[in-house]
């Protein structure tokens, strides 16, 4: 979860969070994430972490017109625009059945899957 000012809300109570929680995460930023506060979700966590140093823009419509359009960046607009592809299949995966499994992600170049209970 986002260091955020989301902790100063009197109605954050991340405990009472009850829903599975898909967390997209890019480990090499993971040091400005609070772990209090994602370990005070008490329901199933699927976190997918990328693992090919993508940019937040890579997962929006935003990056996907840029890297589609200008391919200003080469070959890691091919990688951007794959994995742009495959998380929303995800998404899609996640929001029919309230889950993921690994047998789902194994093959995957660009995530790892952490299911934690």
């Amino acid at each position: 979860m986002p260091a955020s000012k989301t902790t100063l809300s009197a109605d954050y109570k991340p405990a009472q969070f009850n829903i599975p929680l898909m967390h997209v995460t890019n480990p090499y930023i993971t040091e400005n994430e609070s772990k209090q506060e994602f370990d005070a979700v008490r329901s199933t966590k699927y976190q997918l972490a990328e693992q090919v140093r993508l940019q937040h823009h890579d997962f929006t419509l935003y990056g996907r017109i840029v890297n589609g359009l200008t391919n200003l960046r080469g070959e890691d607009a091919t990688i951007a625009t794959e994995a742009f592809g495959e998380l929303h299949q995800y998404m899609l995966i996640f929001l029919q059945k309230n889950s993921l499994s690994s047998e789902c992600i194994e093959k995957s170049k660009y995530f790892k899957l952490d299911i934690i209970k």
